[in-house]
C-alpha cells in the first residue's frame, strides 16, 4: 500500500506543468560499396519469352535515362571538375558478352526466387557489381505504370552502387504518409518506396550525399591512380567504408505463426568499440514481405551492446523478412539479415501410447498463462482423454483451467458445467466454490458483472503488450487496447471526462509500467495505480 501511495504522489508531482515535443529524426546511412573508377553501366539484353522484345528495349532505354539522370544531378552539382562525376552506359546485346569496361551490370528477371535472400516482390536489388530489376514485380506493384517503376527502381539502385543506404525516419507513421502523399519523398532512396513512381525523384540531399562519400575528386577518390594533372587546394576527404557492428542476430531464423499465439523474436547485436559513441542509437529498417517498412530505434549499452524484441502474430504477412542495421550513418551490408515467416496451425496432439500427458498438459499450462485458451482447451482435452484415472491431478486440473478458459471466452453456461464436474469429483479442490459461485453469477448477469477479486488473472498478451511498448516497440494504441480490457473484466473503472475528445497516455506513466512489467509492482498494486489515473483524467481511454 505504501508503493501506491508513493505512485499517487509521483503521480501528482509530474502532472503539475508537464509538457513535451517531440522531434522526427531520420537517418540516411553509407554502405560500404565504393566506386574505384569512372563507372560504366552495361544493361544487358535478356533472353526471354515473358515479355515483348520492344519491352526489352524499353527497358534497356529507361537504364540509360537513369545514367543520364544521376550524371546530369552530379555534374550539375560540380563547378570546375565536371568530368569527376561522369558515367558511362553501354548496352550488351543478347549474343554479347559482358566485356571487361564494365564496372556494374544491370540484368533484367521475371522474380527474384533463384536468390533465397531477396523478398519475394522484390523491384530491385544490387548484388555482386549486379543491378537486378524483377519486371514482373514492377508490373504487379506498380500496374500501368511499371515502366515508369523500372526507371525509378533503376535510380535508386544506381544509389546503392554509389553507397547510399536507405533515408528513413523513426516515425513509421510518417513514413506510411510520405510514400503515399501526392509529393515526392525527401530522397531517391526513401524507404518505403512512394506508390507513384512519377514522384521518385533524385534531390539536392542525394547529391549532396554522394559527394560526401567520394569528396573533391569524385569517381577518382578510391582509384589507385587519381588524375595527376589536377591538383585540388584542400580537398574534401572521401568517406572510407566503416563497419560498425562486431556481429547481428537473431534468436530465430524461421518463425511459425500459430492462431491466438505471439511469438517473440530477439534482435541484438555489438557495435565495435573503434565507432562506438555513447548516446548514438542503432536504426533498424524491417522490410516486410509486401515491402511495406518498420524502423526500429534500439539504445544500445555503455558496453555497445543492444537488443530489442519483434512480435509476430496468425494476423502477421508470412513470407521473407530483411533486417538492415545501421549506425551513426554507417552500415556494413555483410551484417544484414533476412529471415522466414511461415502460417500454420497448432496441432492437435492426438492419442498414442507414448503420449507425454504430462508435457502436453504443461504445454496446455502454458497457452493459459499467454492468454491462448483456445489453445489451452485443445491440449487439456488431451489430457483428459489419456489419463487413467479421473481423480488423477492432471484431469482435475484440466476441467478447471477448461471452465476458467470458457469463462474468459465469454461461454459462461459451459464454463459452469466443468467446474460442476470438478466440484463432483473433489468437493475440497482449491477454488472450486469461488469458481462456482463466479459462473453463476456471470450467467445472471449475461457477463456484465464481475466481482472485484476476479479470478482470471491479467494474460500474458498484456504484459508482453507493456514490455512492447516500453521499449518503443509498439504504439500507445497496443497498450490502451490492454487497459480496455481491463476495463472490460471489471479490473479497473470505466470514466468519462467530456472535456477530452482523444485517448491520452502521459510520456512518464513508462516508468510505472516498467516498474510493474519488473515484478516491482504486484499486478494489484497495478491495477489499483492504473484505476486512480483514470479516475482523475491522467489516463484517457
Amino acid at each position: 500500500m505504501k508503493i501506491l501511495l508513493l505512485l499517487i504522489i509521483f503521480v501528482v508531482c509530474v502532472t503539475i506543468g508537464s509538457s513535451y515535443a517531440y522531434a522526427l529524426e531520420y537517418t540516411y546511412p553509407t554502405i560500404n560499396q565504393r566506386l574505384t573508377e569512372i563507372p560504366t553501366y552495361c544493361a544487358v539484353e535478356s533472353i526471354t519469352d515473358k515479355i515483348e522484345s520492344s519491352e526489352m528495349d524499353e527497358m534497356l532505354a529507361k537504364s540509360e535515362l537513369a545514367v543520364n539522370a544521376w550524371r546530369e544531378k552530379l555534374q550539375n552539382s560540380e563547378i570546375t571538375n565536371k568530368e569527376f562525376w561522369d558515367l558511362k552506359f553501354k548496352k550488351i546485346g543478347k549474343n554479347e558478352s559482358v566485356t571487361d569496361d564494365c564496372t556494374i551490370t544491370i540484368l533484367f528477371r521475371d522474380d527474384p526466387e533463384f536468390s533465397g535472400s531477396l523478398l519475394s516482390k522484390t523491384l530491385g536489388a544490387f548484388m555482386r557489381n549486379s543491378i537486378y530489376i524483377y519486371y514482373e514485380n514492377q508490373e504487379s506493384i506498380y500496374g500501368d505504370k511499371w515502366m515508369d517503376g523500372i526507371l525509378k527502381t533503376l535510380i535508386h539502385e544506381m544509389g546503392h552502387t554509389f553507397g547510399l543506404g536507405h533515408y528513413t525516419t523513426d516515425d513509421n507513421d510518417y513514413n506510411r504518409k510520405v510514400a503515399t502523399r501526392d509529393e515526392s519523398p525527401p530522397s531517391i532512396m526513401f524507404a518505403p518506396a512512394h506508390i507513384n513512381p512519377d514522384l521518385r525523384k533524385i534531390t539536392d540531399i542525394d547529391v549532396q550525399k554522394v559527394r560526401l562519400i567520394y569528396g573533391s575528386y569524385g569517381f577518382h577518390a578510391f582509384s589507385e591512380q587519381r588524375p595527376s594533372e589536377i591538383i585540388i587546394e584542400n580537398p574534401i576527404s572521401p568517406l572510407d567504408p566503416t563497419y560498425p557492428f562486431e556481429f547481428t542476430e537473431i534468436s530465430k531464423n524461421n518463425i511459425k505463426l500459430f492462431r491466438h499465439q505471439d511469438s517473440l523474436m530477439t534482435i541484438s547485436g555489438q557495435i565495435n568499440d573503434v565507432v562506438f559513441m555513447s548516446g548514438h542509437p542503432v536504426f533498424l529498417l524491417i522490410t516486410n514481405p509486401d515491402l511495406s517498412t518498420q524502423v526500429l530505434k534500439v539504445k544500445p549499452t555503455r558496453d555497445g551492446f543492444f537488443e530489442t524484441y519483434l512480435n509476430f502474430n496468425y494476423k502477421s504477412l508470412p513470407g521473407k523478412y530483411s533486417i538492415e542495421f545501421a549506425y551513426i550513418d554507417k552500415i556494413d551490408q555483410s551484417k544484414n539479415i533476412t529471415f522466414d515467416v511461415e502460417q500454420t496451425d497448432i496441432p492437435l496432439p492426438s492419442k498414442s501410447e507414448n503420449l507425454n500427458i504430462i508435457q502436453v498438459s504443461n504445454t496446455a499450462d502454458q497457452f493459459f498463462d499467454m492468454g491462448l485458451y483456445g489453445d489451452a482447451i485443445k491440449n487439456y482435452k488431451v489430457v483428459m482423454k489419456n489419463v487413467d484415472k479421473i481423480q488423477e491431478p492432471l484431469h482435475l486440473n484440466a476441467l478447471s483451467k477448461i471452465g476458467l478458459a470458457l469463462i474468459e471466452l465469454k461461454n459462461y453456461e459451459k464454463s459452469l458445467s466443468y467446474f460442476e464436474q470438478v466440484y463432483e469429483i473433489n468437493p475440497d479442490y482449491p477454488n472450486i466454490q469461488e469458481n462456482l459461485k463466479t459462473s453463476k453469477l456471470l450467467i445472471e448477469t449475461n457477463g456484465k458483472v464481475i466481482i472485484a477479486d476476479s479470478i482470471i488473472p491479467l494474460p500474458g498478451w498484456i504484459k508482453s503488450n507493456a514490455g512492447w511498448w516500453i521499449n518503443g516497440q509498439s504504439t500507445d494504441q497496443s497498450l490502451l487496447d490492454a487497459f480496455e480490457y481491463m476495463q472490460n473484466k471489471g479490473l479497473i473503472g470505466s470514466y468519462e471526462f467530456s472535456n477530452y475528445s482523444q485517448s491520452h497516455i502521459p510520456n512518464w506513466l513508462v516508468d510505472i509500467v516498467t516498474w510493474w512489467f519488473d515484478g516491482k509492482l504486484s499486478d494489484e498494486e497495478f491495477l489499483k495505480t492504473v484505476d486512480y489515473l483514470l479516475k482523475q483524467g491522467i489516463i484517457i481511454i
